[in-house]
């Protein structure tokens, strides 16, 4: 990946990405402000939950999909790569001044580092960047995240019952009552990949079956999740009925196809 030529403007990301790009500039100010106090253990803990939480439970989670079988040229994967690349940037810097080596030798494969800083402990800590804050953006997804969560539990009851094996065997059916939960009509058509599932759809003031899930976190939601049907794709391994629908692929689903023409 090539920063100088590949990189995406922040205003033609997809709002997850951009919704990344906010919570890096959350980190970066606690840690700057932690590391003038002489506060130190707010580094690890921040440090911490921003790896585990923010990243390997969630964008990295959901990011496979695109940069796993979208065209090597895809906006969509270059966006992905230059929000990675803003991630790597910045957090290599912050977590210099306590994981010194660590962070040496990370510097030293970064691509497009600063050629003026041939170490990380010459490099200046990442700056807040206010452009990159959105408190409305992050209210939305901080909604979805909530339902995201409920999914997460719903799902994990389907393979404890043996219903499903993984995620991508299910399909789920969120049912809403009228009202509740507004943000889920508005991205109803990539929950799907949020949910990291095969499809989802959302029931307005429809009774769930008797196996839904009902959550106590988010008011007025349930969760049903069923087998997905249809075949598998081999390229991105989810569900689907459309397997075959290219005779030039007949192995993969449309959505494949289409990147791969």
């Amino acid at each position: 990946f090539d920063a100088a030529r590949h990189r995406v403007p922040y205003a033609e990301m997809a709002e997850i990405d951009r919704f990344m790009l906010h919570r890096l500039q959350y980190l970066i100010a606690r840690l700057r402000g932690a590391f003038a106090r002489h506060e130190y253990h707010v580094f690890f803990h921040s440090f911490h939950n921003f790896c585990v939480v923010d990243l390997s439970s969630f964008y990295l989670d959901v990011l496979k999909d695109r940069l796993y079988t979208e065209r090597a040229d895809a906006a969509g994967r270059r966006a992905a790569q230059t929000v990675l690349h803003e991630l790597l940037s910045a957090m290599v810097r912050l977590m210099a001044p306590i994981l010194s080596f660590t962070a040496e030798e990370i510097w030293e494969h970064l691509p497009n580092k600063d050629e003026e800083a041939p170490s990380v402990h010459c490099a200046l800590l990442p700056e807040v960047n206010e452009a990159w804050r959105d408190a409305e953006l992050a209210a939305s997804w901080e909604e979805l995240l909530a339902v995201r969560s409920e999914v997460s539990k719903a799902l994990e009851n389907a393979r404890r019952d043996k219903r499903i094996g993984g995620s991508l065997e299910a399909h789920v059916d969120l049912f809403v009552a009228d009202g509740s939960v507004p943000i889920l009509d508005r991205y109803a058509e990539d929950l799907w990949e949020l949910f990291i599932v095969s499809s989802a759809h959302v029931h307005r003031d429809q009774a769930p079956s008797p196996a839904a899930y009902t959550s106590e976190a988010v008011a007025g939601l349930a969760v049903d999740i069923l087998p997905a049907t249809g075949e598998k794709c081999e390229r991105c391994w989810t569900i689907a009925s459309t397997i075959g629908s290219d005779a030039r692929y007949p192995t993969v689903c449309a959505r494949c196809a289409a990147r791969l023409s």
